[in-house]
């Protein structure tokens, strides 16, 4: 896999990059002083990868492959009832693994897992309102 790197902030103190190397991704943060050093030696993007992660001023904020992050959906899953955990929220939780590895925010996430469970809860809405309207159709008729 090619090493590539993205500059998610740039401040006084430093820069924190999402690093993709080796089929890992990681949050760095790089002091300015080591980043301009690294950054104007004219390298290749899968050298300044190398550097950046052998730099002794570089600190790993997260390994995001092996992130755990304390999960409301896993919680929440306990009052769901098996019928509707087991096909919904098996596929959501492994949506909101595979945009974890493929390093989308925590609000992106967030924004998804809410968006699919509010299109989820208007679907069983739609089939019991129809399910009621054919019961008073039947029943008139």
């Amino acid at each position: 896999m090619k090493s590539e790197f993205i500059v998610l902030g740039e401040g006084a103190y430093g820069v924190v990059l999402h690093v993709k190397h080796a089929s890992r991704r990681y949050h760095v943060a790089v002091p300015s002083r080591a980043w301009n050093r690294i950054k104007h030696d004219h390298r290749s993007r899968e050298d300044i990868v190398i550097a950046v992660l052998a730099s002794p001023h570089a600190r790993h904020l997260a390994d995001i492959e092996l992130a755990v992050y304390p999960d409301w959906l896993n919680t929440a899953a306990f009052f769901v009832p098996k019928t509707i955990r087991e096909p919904w929220l098996g596929d959501l939780r492994e949506d909101r693994k595979r945009m974890v590895a493929a390093g989308c925010s925590r609000r992106t996430i967030l924004w998804a897992t809410l968006t699919q469970i509010v299109l989820l809860l208007l679907h069983a809405a739609h089939h019991t309102l129809l399910r009621i309207i054919c019961a008073v159709t039947r029943h008139a008729g």
